[in-house]
């Protein structure tokens, strides 16, 4: 399923998040019940027992799965967001010398000008200094997937 297919490049990348996996889980889930429902429905509909209470039921049924599917495409829309954040973030780092200090990273940041939420997120965090590259971008990724 193309949502395994995802689910498997996002964790490849994040290195198995917990929040993208539920992304990922809650969106197949949404699918599944729309097969479902829909499967549930053509088969009524072949032995000749669809009437106008059940069609009536199930449309409402399909209405709710695709306003979920909705809400769950927003959030894997936002995760893929951050996604390329990340991969942006990974070319800033590449140049910079560890260890180094929270201010410096964030002044790095401001000069690049295009990671002000990061900013404002980094501001905040305890750690004042990262050891290396991998500490710095686990950092961020606990704030880019929650």
């Amino acid at each position: 399923m193309v949502f395994d297919k995802i689910k498997n490049a996002v964790s490849d990348l994040l290195g198995g998040d917990e929040t993208v996996d539920k992304a990922v889980d809650q969106a197949t889930s949404s699918v599944d019940d729309v097969k479902d429902t829909a499967s549930k429905v053509l088969s009524d509909a072949k032995e000749g027992g669809l009437d106008a209470d059940t069609l009536k039921s199930a449309t409402s049924d399909l209405g709710g799965l695709a306003d979920r599917l909705k809400g769950d495409a927003g959030d894997l829309g936002a995760i893929a967001g951050n996604l390329g954040d990340l991969s942006a973030l990974t070319d800033v780092f590449k140049d910079i010398s560890f260890p180094i200090n929270k201010d410096e990273v964030i002044a790095k940041l401001q000069a690049n000008g295009s990671f002000n939420e990061i900013v404002e997120k980094l501001q905040t965090v305890a750690k004042e200094r990262f050891g290396d590259q991998a500490e710095l971008i686990d950092t961020i990724k606990g704030f880019l997937t929650k």
